[in-house]
């Protein structure tokens, strides 16, 4: 599975990378939310990591335009050291404290990968 990585710090990007890697799935990066627009053109994505707190472009700023363009179409989880009520009601899947706990993260990725088994089990055959 394909998972987007959107998160500034490098070092935390990286990290997160490494554990999605290791879970088997295919990390994609993006130092911020203009970048994870770009990355989310690619198909398959089956799973958003997002930052709140970005440069150019902030986490939030990157869901509620890519749900208005009807990009979103996988679980979203914001990654962030805030208060999880700063995303309360912007429709994301989730919300994962930093610093990420491994089984935690290891229970959205199992998640994500049954929502993309279901809708590609459902979508119309062509």
């Amino acid at each position: 599975m394909k998972v987007l990585v959107a998160e500034d710090d490098q070092a935390t990007r990286a990290n997160l990378c490494r554990l999605v890697q290791a879970e088997g799935h295919e990390a994609l990066e993006a130092g911020n939310g203009r970048e994870a627009l770009a990355v989310l053109l690619q198909d398959g994505i089956g799973l958003i990591l997002v930052d709140l707190v970005m440069p150019v472009m902030t986490g939030l700023d990157f869901i509620v335009t890519a749900r208005s363009a009807g990009l979103l179409k996988c679980p979203v989880y914001v990654v962030s050291g805030f208060d999880p009520l700063w995303v309360e009601g912007t429709g994301v899947t989730g919300y994962l404290s930093k610093p990420v706990d491994v089984e935690q993260l290891r229970n959205v990725l199992a998640t994500a990968e049954l929502v993309q088994a279901d809708q590609r089990s459902s979508a119309p055959l062509t």
